[in-house]
């Protein structure tokens, strides 16, 4: 997995318990993906969901598809935060996978990464408790 350089933190824009199914199909309906595009859902009572398999390329930052893992917060955080159960199990995910590669992999925000392709995700509120996931 020596390929991984990111991890990529999204948000659904969605109601909190969203399911992945439901994701899965936007992802392919709306979007035209092949499946979801994320490796992971974190929900608001810390529950984490492995829905797209790290070693695989997910459609979930343009640019950034073969080398980066897509970790999306489900609920909209535009004017709210993620909630504290949420965020640790988030915090706790990008730890994990950074001791599992062995090295330190930088924590973006999808905004950060958007090459010409405008978007708030993970939210507009995410400058705010980016320091909560990444310490």
């Amino acid at each position: 997995l020596a390929f991984i350089n990111f991890l990529i933190i999204h948000h659904a824009a969605t109601g909190k318990w969203v399911k992945p199914e439901t994701i899965t199909l936007y992802h392919v309906d709306t979007m035209g993906w092949p499946g979801i595009g994320y490796n992971f859902l974190v929900y608001d009572d810390g529950r984490i969901v492995y829905v797209g398999d790290i070693a695989t390329v997910r459609a979930h930052t343009y640019g950034f598809n073969t080398d980066g893992v897509g970790i999306c917060l489900v609920g909209n955080f535009d004017e709210e935060w993620p909630s504290t159960k949420q965020l640790n199990a988030a915090e706790a995910l990008c730890a994990n996978l950074q001791y599992g590669l062995g090295w330190f992999v930088p924590i973006l925000g999808h905004q950060e990464m958007a090459l010409n392709r405008a978007t708030h995700c993970p939210g507009l509120t995410w400058p705010a408790w980016k320091r909560r996931i990444d310490p």
